[in-house]
């Protein structure tokens, strides 16, 4: 369970990005308002994507490469192919995992903190995260695409996330990479590729 709560509060964009312009008022509703209605019109999202774990007393980054499936009926399966096996699913309302052939699984109507990083995790992916209830959110215009930093301001949250950032891709408005960060400065980076958007995804792919 131990690599599980690893992969819910690590596996969360990039190397620094410079030239960030801070985004006006009405620049932010715009952009709040592109994003929420391609998530809303997102059925399906499938994907590949490489993870790299920045651990400041290592040499190199940790890599792992991976897929995930999103349905909009609250069902995410994110595998990791490589270095080793390892799948996490989310759906009616239960964690799912398979930590090479070991099976467990989380309800998470019982469990506030797994339920928060469900969430958490589905939002970043489809980007779907301007609740100022839960963050202290800031927004940036870098080159042609746009940066999202979000600042937890739950206690429990902040323990394990420094922040997040979130960059999208100014042409289909999805997320193209995530970023984590530790309170130690640690961080995760994942990028996303190969999206297939609306396409068909069989519910069988969100069984262990």
């Amino acid at each position: 369970m131990n690599k599980l709560i690893a992969f819910l509060f690590l596996f969360l964009i990039q190397p620094l990005a410079f030239g960030q312009t801070p985004l006006s008022p009405t620049e932010i509703t715009a952009f709040k308002n592109k994003v929420t209605a391609e998530s809303n019109a997102l059925q399906t999202l499938t994907a590949n994507f490489t993870q790299t774990k920045h651990i400041s007393f290592l040499n190199k980054p940790i890599t792992s490469t991976g897929t995930l499936h999103l349905k909009a009926d609250n069902k995410l399966r994110w595998q990791y192919d490589t270095p080793t096996k390892y799948t996490v699913v989310f759906k009616d309302k239960k964690l799912f995992v398979n930590n090479q052939g070991k099976q467990s699984s989380v309800d998470l109507a019982s469990n506030k903190q797994f339920e928060k990083m469900s969430k958490l995790i589905s939002g970043s992916i489809n980007g779907n995260m301007f609740n100022d209830a839960d963050f202290n959110i800031s927004y940036f215009k870098i080159d042609a695409d746009y940066m999202v930093k979000l600042v937890p301001k739950d206690k429990d949250l902040a323990k394990y996330i420094k922040a997040i950032e979130l960059y999208f891709d100014a042409k289909d408005q999805l997320v193209k990479q995530s970023k984590m960060i530790e309170p130690n400065n640690d961080y995760s980076v994942i990028t996303f590729a190969n999206k297939k958007i609306n396409q068909p995804i069989n519910d069988s792919v969100f069984n262990l």
